[in-house]
């Protein structure tokens, strides 16, 4: 394009004094929108611009590429916002100055520089960011992980739509997602050639279509020290960041820390989460979500950086989701390796105090492999900013702060704060007592959604259908939420066990959100018929001999008219309990496995040694968490107190050295106060 850079700006002192006066007319033949103030704009110092034509034609934009032997921030080449896009090295004396100015000519050009952030929604791990999904646009929705972000930032831009500033302007909310990556994950997402890949730029067309905000092509905006992109822009208000552990995957097993330790991972995410810090510290009203996770090693390797990042003051009423494959889905050659790090994994979320601000945030296990699940935790982080933004409040009964203040209360009653969620351990001196020890500082929830369509939702809120009709979906999603930690090998056998179920759920929550247009949304008496039929299936499918705490929380929301109604169970337990579903439902943490046999010893008809591997592969791990090269990690040293705690209780001395009273409750005779 002849007079122009490589990105469309004119660059000729001609052509751009020619430009600035075009733009001098058009601004002043409409009314543009102020600029915040805390960032002092001087008007006569700006060029306003709009994407060219080309640049605004292209989903995915690669130009200027960036450097690769230092560090760097796309910034105008002059002024606020004029010139070029140019690459300029960031470094520890000027990050804040480069920062700041990239944000401002964010402003001014939305389709380029950073963008201002209110909102964090934190990824991490290949399973919760998508990073193994493919790019496609199957039935007009994008699939893989930077497509399925713009969606998701879109779609809440959409339903918030502007935010006004106490200086009077305002602007589309800025929503960042973050992902933290294993080295291989991060190259086949965000190096230049996986950005100039025909199906990415598919699926991020897709996902731009309908959006409020200012469109743009999603383009690197930042990079580190090895060239390596570390955040993008996609239009105005939304960012998109890329943090990186250093390490080529992200490890399977808590062995893996005997080989390297996670501090330098740590530290490399604190200097790249500075920069997002800095544009939060911008907003009037700044939201960090908790952080969505798998339990591999990279998800860990991002809860170590929450637990060690300043200011994680999460909104009330927030929850942790963490995905996992099912017991009943998880392969024969790696179900039990699975099953022991999800039980590590539970007492390193669950069982270490961790500061008031981890310790009031629940952790919820569902399977986000399947998409209601997925879409429910996307419409909860919605639930979560259109409460801060919008005001959102639950349909009836109750305003949200009745919501946060009913699951204290039951937390305190039924959930970690009970005295059946502890240890409750005898001894020779006390046959018939005992003490308990309490293990739990954060409560547990075992959850699973459905997508449930329109008109099945109108006919139960007029009367038409009733609880009866409710029965099939409970059972499944009670089934579904259980097979989080139980199930394995035994199929819809031990999965209908609703005694068992209701021996192990202390309180249950019905999430329920409906279109805002809905008909019946509108009406108390429809809403309230509704509400019933759904708490009266669920208290129908788990039985009726001891009744079951449970209250249910209608949302509306804005929805396009192709996504459909989500009803979610949340199912409140306890680590104890969670602990002994996973060891009934994984025997081999009991058997013996032969070790050595001669042949003369055979011949001799000899027996054989055998050991109690689990048993050996647990204490090896613990040793792997008590390395002297995590001395500077005190979390590592809590997880393997806790853990040498769980694992004494399951097993004992002796041949036999599964313990069968290990998760009890001191009950005598089956019966107990």
């Amino acid at each position: 394009m002849s007079g122009t850079d490589d990105i469309g700006f004119p660059t000729s002192s001609s052509d751009l004094e020619a430009y600035n006066e075009l733009e001098a007319y058009l601004e002043s033949t409409e009314t543009a929108s102020p600029s915040p103030a805390s960032f002092a704009l001087p008007t006569q110092s700006v060029v306003r611009t709009e994407p060219s034509a080309e640049e605004g034609s292209q989903p995915v934009t690669t130009r200027p590429e960036p450097p690769t032997n230092f560090p760097a921030i796309l910034m105008p080449k002059t002024g606020i916002a004029s010139g070029p896009a140019v690459w300029e090295e960031i470094k520890d004396s000027n990050e804040t100055s480069k920062i700041n100015r990239s944000m401002k000519a964010g402003l001014v050009k939305k389709s380029r520089y950073l963008q201002p952030v209110d909102v964090i929604i934190p990824f991490a791990g290949s399973e919760a960011t998508s990073a193994n999904e493919e790019y496609l646009v199957e039935d007009e929705r994008p699939t893989g992980m930077l497509a399925r972000q713009i969606t998701t930032a879109t779609r809440i831009q959409n339903c918030i739509g502007t935010v006004h500033l106490s200086d009077g302007s305002k602007r589309p909310i800025g929503i960042s997602v973050v992902s933290t990556l294993s080295d291989d994950d991060h190259t086949k997402q965000v190096a230049l050639i996986a950005l100039q890949s025909n199906q990415l730029k598919a699926a991020v067309k897709a996902a731009t279509k309908n959006r409020s905000s200012a469109s743009g092509p999603l383009r690197p905006a930042l990079t580190d020290g090895t060239g390596r992109i570390s955040m993008l822009t996609a239009g105005e208000g939304i960012t998109l960041s890329t943090m990186r552990t250093g390490k080529v995957g992200g490890g399977k097993s808590v062995t893996a820390y005997a080989l390297t330790s996670p501090r330098d991972s740590i530290d490399r995410q604190l200097r790249q989460g500075r920069y997002m810090e800095q544009l939060l510290e911008a907003s009037e009203n700044p939201i960090v979500l908790p952080l969505v996770m798998s339990i591999g090693g990279t998800s860990f390797d991002a809860y170590l950086v929450m637990l060690e990042a300043p200011g994680q003051n999460f909104p009330a009423g927030a929850f942790q989701y963490i995905t996992t494959t099912p017991q009943d889905r998880l392969p024969f050659d790696v179900a039990v390796a699975a099953s022991r790090k999800k039980l590590e994994s539970l007492a390193a979320l669950t069982c270490i105090d961790s500061g008031d601000s981890i310790n009031d945030v629940p952790v919820v296990l569902l399977n986000m492999g399947e998409e209601a699940n997925a879409k429910f935790v996307e419409s909860e982080h919605l639930r979560l900013v259109m409460e801060a933004y919008s005001g959102l409040q639950p349909a009836m009964t109750y305003d949200r702060s009745d919501v946060v203040v009913k699951l204290e209360e039951h937390s305190r009653a039924l959930g970690k704060g009970c005295n059946e969620a502890k240890l409750f351990i005898t001894d020779e001196e006390h046959p018939k007592g005992g003490e308990r020890l309490k293990i739990q500082h954060r409560d547990v929830y075992l959850a699973h959604a459905t997508q449930m369509n329109r008109g099945k939702i109108t006919r139960l809120g007029n009367g038409q259908d009733n609880e009866a009709q409710l029965e099939s979906v409970f059972q499944n999603l009670t089934k579904r939420s259980f097979a989080q930690v139980y199930g394995r090998g035994a199929g819809e056998i031990l999965l209908s066990d609703n005694p068992l179920h209701r021996q192990k759920i202390k309180m249950a929550q019905i999430v329920v959100y409906i279109p805002d247009d809905l008909e019946i949304g509108m009406r108390k008496e429809s809403l309230r018929r509704l509400q019933n039929s759904m708490t009266q299936g669920l208290a129908n499918v788990l039985g009726t001999d001891y009744p079951l705490p449970q209250f249910a929380t209608i949302y509306r929301v804005p929805m396009t008219k192709d996504e459909q109604p989500i009803v979610a169970v949340r199912l409140l337990t306890h680590t104890k309990d969670c602990v002994d579903l996973l060891m009934a439902d994984t025997p081999e943490f009991f058997e013996r496995i032969l070790t050595g046999l001669s042949i003369q010893e055979k011949k001799d008809n000899k027996r054989g040694r055998t050991k109690m591997l689990e048993n050996k592969i647990w204490r090896t791990e613990i040793a792997s968490l008590e390395s002297p090269r995590h001395r500077g990690i005190p979390f590592f040293k809590k997880w393997a107190a806790i853990l040498k705690t769980l694992v004494n209780r399951a097993y004992k001395k002796g041949w036999r050295p599964e313990r069968k009273d290990a998760w009890g409750n001191g009950l005598l005779g089956g019966k107990g106060d």
